[in-house]
């Protein structure tokens, strides 16, 4: 299945830059998704990057080709700004994709491009690692499905009234159903729309309800949809674990994945080559697109996806040991604090100058940490 005219436009134009200054490194450029599971007009372009080595100056290049290319198609296609929500998610080293930081996303997978054939196998088995790392990934849809927290973003007027059913049904329902079937080890489920089907063929009829918005392209009534989608959490999630009240074995699992600083590192330092290009896009990027939500987004992210948590001394006392300039580290760290708390939205751009300026501090931290263990 190929992707939508737009989306495929994109990932054109971002397989040229990426190749416009040769830095002797190959490269796989990745949908985080299925390409089958993307919806025109509703879906974002969620990319991952994967460099054939380690080399510092070939990040920086890939990140200065995804501010430009992002720069230029939201200039290009202001009524597609849905598709350029954000650059590249994670973006990590061939010999990195074991790591705890990409298994838990990588059966998901799509190469959309490749430097060699077969530089990024998809994955075809579940292992014990993998299988626990999804169960712990089941804790984030244990509550009742909330709409403030997916609010469309970018999403054009006319796709609005769609919007609903589709964040139901693709980014609650179904995200919880994949974790519970790789859990299981079960090895057809790839997407979400192949998670849907596993778990309607299991006889949900939350499962059915979703699949027949899917095929009516999320026109049809919510009614009680979000409602039966949680029972149905609550009871595969007692299926994958066997116990009646399921969440505390599965508050261990989440608990277990980034236990060890070294994984945390790896976790973040992976989520985050492309942060400062993704605070450079949103800079330059045109009048109407929602920078007021993509801020709010960001400062979610802060606490654990960009700097680790503010909370673990340990945590924050080693990195603080890789920092070049300790007191500079620690105004900068005080500033990130600062912005996870904050939610005043006035003057977003000069908000994400400034923290480009802050958290380059904090990186080279990280990335010190990083090139120590890696």
């Amino acid at each position: 299945m190929t992707l939508p005219p737009r989306y495929e436009n994109l990932v054109d134009r971002l397989w040229e830059a990426l190749h416009e200054e040769p830095c002797g490194v190959e490269f796989a450029l990745i949908s985080k998704g299925r390409v089958c599971d993307i919806v025109d007009g509703l879906s974002d372009m969620d990319f991952r990057l994967v460099a054939g080595t380690y080399d510092p100056k070939a990040w920086e290049l890939a990140a200065d080709a995804f501010c430009k290319v992002f720069i230029a198609f939201s200039h290009d296609h202001p009524d597609a700004l849905r598709i350029v929500e954000h650059p590249a998610g994670r973006c990590m080293v061939l010999d990195e994709l074991a790591r705890p930081a990409v298994l838990d996303e990588r059966y998901g997978w799509d190469v959309l491009r490749e430097n060699r054939p077969g530089m990024v196998p998809l994955l075809e088995e579940i292992d014990e690692d993998m299988r626990r790392i999804h169960l712990g990934k089941l804790l984030g849809y244990r509550d009742p499905y909330n709409p403030e927290l997916d609010r469309p973003v970018n999403v054009n007027p006319e796709d609005l009234a769609r919007y609903p059913v589709y964040s139901i049904c693709r980014h609650y329902y179904a995200p919880a159903l994949r974790c519970a079937a790789i859990a299981l080890g079960e090895a057809s489920v790839h997407g979400k729309d192949d998670a849907l089907r596993w778990r309607r063929d299991a006889g949900s009829e939350a499962a059915r309800h979703a699949l027949d918005a899917v095929n009516s392209d999320f026109r049809s009534s919510a009614d009680d949809l979000a409602e039966r989608c949680h029972e149905d959490i609550q009871a595969v999630a007692r299926e994958v674990t066997g116990q009646d009240d399921p969440w505390p074995e599965i508050e261990q699992a989440q608990r277990d994945i980034y236990s060890d600083h070294d994984d945390r590192i790896y976790h973040l330092v992976s989520s985050n080559w492309m942060a400062i290009s993704r605070w450079r896009f949103y800079m330059e990027a045109p009048e109407g697109y929602d920078l007021e939500a993509v801020l709010r987004i960001d400062r979610g992210h802060i606490q654990n996806y960009q700097v680790g948590p503010f909370d673990d001394e340990a945590w924050c006392s080693k990195l603080r040991q890789h920092a070049p300039d300790p007191g500079a580290h620690d105004r900068s760290m005080a500033f990130l604090a600062e912005q996870h708390e904050a939610t005043d939205a006035e003057n977003p751009r000069e908000v994400f100058a400034s923290l480009c300026e802050h958290y380059g501090v904090v990186w080279r931290a990280m990335v010190g940490w990083y090139e120590e263990i890696r």
